[in-house]
């Protein structure tokens, strides 16, 4: 006989009572799934779900693994915009705007950006358009990651969930790869000099803001998914609306410009940019689905900080003499 039965209308679990269907042993820990959303807020961590108004004494509950698939419902504008596009591409993978307008459309879960790179495939270097026919790169990127809100990386669900519904729409002959961002970590050291009668502090922050805004693989808030999804007939919006463009190298100057252009700055003293823990360099390729993440931004007055102390390490400058002192160590015999 059945362990169990389901009235999934009623929400109902019902088990035996020993002779007919097997009742639960007494301490027996029990799992199930299932599928109810409140939008965006419904995903919450591991050990987020620990109690229910209608548990029976002595029973507890626990969500093991975070909730997924949670996604806000489109808005009215949006969605007659999409009608169009539904009457153009009639649902099919066939051109660039097709994958970008429909990768968009995936159920269950919240996209903060996509690339589409036609005739590519990350598994063959470089990675640029053209590269591999029959093949396309889609490029995904979530809007949230509580565990890198700076750099969201994709995870296994959220990948599945875009190749489940993808697979089905793409051309027979046609190979799709999905595929994360390749972060390459960067640390950036500013020096300003701030206008008479601002807020020191508030210039630091507005200069921060500005930079990790600029330097983010996710479009700058305030944009909607209208703002960079190919329009039907209109131009092609700026890439950089998307985040940072792929194939674009980061560049200290260019970093400096955007500095120079925050309120309350007068001048910028110098922009030290590094990749990982090598020195400061003028400029940091990024190739292929590469996008750079910031480790760490130091914004001071005056001239800017080293990098080391940025990036917690102590510098020992050229030329010093380090001294050794011996330790006494005991014998194991004598």
């Amino acid at each position: 006989p059945d362990r169990f039965t389901v009235d999934h209308e009623a929400g109902l679990v019902r088990f035996g009572d020993g002779l007919t269907g097997r009742r639960p042993a007494l301490g027996e820990t029990l799992y199930a799934s299932y599928a109810y959303c409140e939008g965006r807020e419904g995903n919450v961590g591991a050990a987020a779900i620990n109690s229910g108004s209608l548990l029976p004494a002595g029973i507890s509950v626990s969500n093991p693994v975070p909730t997924w698939g949670g996604a806000d419902s489109e808005g009215v504008a949006s969605g007659e915009k999409q009608v169009r596009r539904r009457l153009q591409n009639r649902d099919r993978l066939v051109t660039q705007g097709d994958f970008v307008s429909i990768a968009w459309r995936t159920p269950g879960i919240d996209i903060g950006r996509i690339e589409v790179i036609p005739a590519s495939h990350p598994d063959v270097m470089p990675v640029t358009a053209g590269s591999v026919p029959g093949a396309v790169t889609l490029m995904a990127i979530p809007a949230f990651d509580a565990s890198f809100p700076n750099a969201p990386r994709p995870d296994r669900l959220f990948v599945s969930a875009l190749c489940n519904y993808l697979d089905p729409r793409r051309l027979v002959t046609t190979e799709l790869a999905i595929r994360g961002p390749s972060y390459v970590g960067i640390w950036v050291s500013i020096g300003i000099e701030i206008a008479g009668g601002q807020s020191a502090a508030e210039v630091v922050e507005r200069v921060r803001a500005q930079v990790k805004a600029y330097l983010s693989p996710l479009p700058r808030e305030g944009l909607s998914v209208a703002d960079f999804v190919e329009p039907l007939y209109a131009p092609e919006a700026d890439p950089a609306l998307r985040g940072w463009p792929l194939g674009r190298a980061v560049n200290a100057r260019n970093i400096l410009a955007e500095v120079a252009r925050t309120q309350g700055v007068v001048s910028v003293a110098d922009v030290l940019l590094a990749q990982g823990t090598a020195s400061a360099v003028d400029s940091v390729a990024m190739e292929g689905l590469q996008l750079p993440e910031l480790l760490g931004i130091s914004v001071t007055v005056g001239d800017p900080s080293p990098l080391d102390s940025l990036r917690g390490a102590t510098p020992v400058e050229s030329g010093t003499t380090v001294k050794r002192l011996p330790v006494p160590v005991m014998a194991e015999t004598c």
